[in-house]
């Protein structure tokens, strides 16, 4: 049973299915657990492995909401959001198999918003966008100021079916 936010949930599920860094045999190691540890085997993985200090909650005005995490003595703030406010946020962008940060060039942001209209408009999916910064300094709080010069990480585009009261709704109308 999924509990919660169905964004949240989404995000989740998306982390169990990719699993964990150098776990190659993900699949066949989650089926040797019970289905109650097998469906937050990853998330739980994750979350005992980031201490969460400080959150800035959602806004529409900002239409993106950043937590930050501290792990092994460094902190990390991570972004989501409608992809045009994050984007327009990110400085930087991780494009190599190395993990590192490249300067995010116009050309980049302009693939980057194509795939995200076509995720929306051919495939019907609900787009948000992930950056992430790292802060140098100790930090116990965060501020909107903070939310710039980010790295982009990628695009999740998720199934986002009417809820069940829209349709009658629709027929009100």
């Amino acid at each position: 049973k999924n509990i919660g936010e169905s964004t949240e949930i989404a995000l989740r599920v998306l982390a169990e299915k990719i699993g964990l860094p150098g776990f190659d045999s993900m699949p066949s190691a989650l089926n040797q657990l019970n289905k109650s540890e097998r469906v937050s085997f990853c998330t739980n993985y994750w979350e005992r492995q980031f201490l969460k200090v400080a959150n800035l909650d959602f806004s529409h005005e900002r239409k993106m909401m950043s937590v930050l995490c501290r792990r092994k003595g460094q902190d990390i703030m991570f972004t989501k959001g409608a992809p045009e406010t994050v984007l327009e946020r990110c400085s930087y962008m991780l494009a190599n198999d190395e993990g590192k940060s490249v300067p995010m060039t116009a050309s980049a942001r302009r693939q980057i918003s194509s795939k995200v209209q076509h995720y929306g408009n051919s495939l019907a999916l609900r787009c948000l966008a992930l950056a992430l910064k790292p802060i140098q300094q100790e930090k116990e709080s965060l501020h909107v100021d903070d939310e710039k010069d980010l790295t982009f990480l990628g695009i999740v585009g998720m199934i986002d079916p009417p809820r069940s009261e829209v349709q009658k709704a629709l027929m009100t109308c």
